[in-house]
């Protein structure tokens, strides 16, 4: 992968998916300051924040548009999209990361509107994948101490949209 810098805008060519085993997508896609984190220095960029890829269709195609999200999704994009090449009705979202948890049980919480499906070292921990309003779900996962990874596919379908994912050690 290659790394342009350009002002406040980092064009991203030939990024590459984190999730391991994942397809290779090669295209070219923007991160910007205002509607994402700024790529990281050095190391796995998808370590202690989500990777993000959001579709303009809702099975994961189309126009794709890549950024980096934080460890905290809280999105509520009402009539909206991600961005301004994402259409407002239908598209999707895969997120991918690695994060240090201690050892123990770890709350897993999501809302969504509409699909959500939550993954715990490739293990589903979530699945709520279908049309819905915005609906609240969680899941207790016992965890190791160390590092873990954490997906989420995410879709919209028609009105408003939310998505929303954090974990509470317990």
């Amino acid at each position: 992968k290659s790394l342009i810098v350009v002002g406040l805008l980092a064009m991203v060519v030939l990024f590459q998916n984190c999730a391991p085993g994942g397809t290779k997508k090669n295209k070219v896609s923007t991160t910007s300051s205002s509607t994402g984190n700024p790529a990281p220095q050095g190391g796995d960029p998808c370590y202690s924040q989500f990777c993000a890829t959001y579709y303009d269709e809702i099975d994961q195609t189309g126009l794709a548009v890549d950024r980096y999200e934080g460890s905290v999704i809280h999105y509520d994009w009402a009539d909206g999209s991600p961005g301004p090449s994402i259409d407002v009705d239908t598209f999707s979202a895969y997120m991918y990361g690695v994060f240090d948890f201690n050892e123990g049980d770890v709350q897993f919480n999501v809302t969504a509107d509409d699909g959500i499906r939550v993954l715990v070292d490739g293990n589903v921990v979530i699945d709520q994948y279908f049309d819905q309003g915005p609906t609240d779900y969680s899941a207790v996962v016992n965890l190791t101490g160390g590092q873990h990874s954490v997906e989420i596919y995410y879709y919209e379908n028609g009105g408003g949209a939310v998505l929303r994912a954090n974990w509470t050690q317990l």
